[in-house]
């Protein structure tokens, strides 16, 4: 019997042994890894540029250790963003999207056309709820000049009877 008990011990110790080295050997691993996610963000340096676009501050905010693809990638976005602003600016006054509101019949770019046929799309799935060719309305209720205002009945029915995404027709 005192084989059986000693073997029972031994085993204790040796299940002891490996849960010690498992434990130490991940406590190595994660000292390991956050040891290493440690050094790479002192490495890390913020890349920041604002710019003006959409009628308003754009602030764009980069944490890297790779300064040069940040600085690409940043002036990327600021290139897309002007190249939109330049589409869909109501503060631009030769934007596409200002010279087509102005207009009853315009070529729209292929940006602004796809972007049309989507919104389009959506209206019609949403019974109205959601129209594109409000401009009107929300010039009248004085959001686009901060000078919000409720206005009259009279002049929302007739700014209605000329808005909305029933008056659009697009052709070709």
């Amino acid at each position: 019997m005192r084989t059986e008990q000693g073997s029972g011990t031994h085993r204790t110790g040796i299940m002891k042994r490996l849960i010690l080295t498992a434990f130490f050997v991940l406590l190595f691993i994660a000292g390991l890894y956050f040891g290493l996610r440690y050094s790479a963000q002192q490495n890390m340096r913020p890349v920041e540029k604002t710019f003006f676009a959409f009628g308003s501050f754009v602030e764009i905010h980069i944490r890297t250790d790779r300064t040069e693809d940040a600085e690409r990638v940043i002036a990327e976005a600021m290139e897309v963003c002007g190249r939109l602003d330049s589409l869909f600016s109501l503060y631009i006054d030769d934007s596409p999207l200002l010279q087509i509101n102005r207009s009853e019949n315009a070529v729209l770019p292929a940006e602004i056309a796809e972007l049309l046929s989507v919104s389009m799309k959506v209206y019609d799935q949403t019974g109205g709820a959601f129209d594109p060719a409000i401009g009107a309305l929300t010039e009248l209720w004085g959001f686009e000049k901060d000078s919000m205002h409720l206005p009259g009945k009279d002049s929302i029915t007739a700014v209605m009877q000329l808005s909305g995404a029933d008056k659009i027709e697009v052709r070709g």
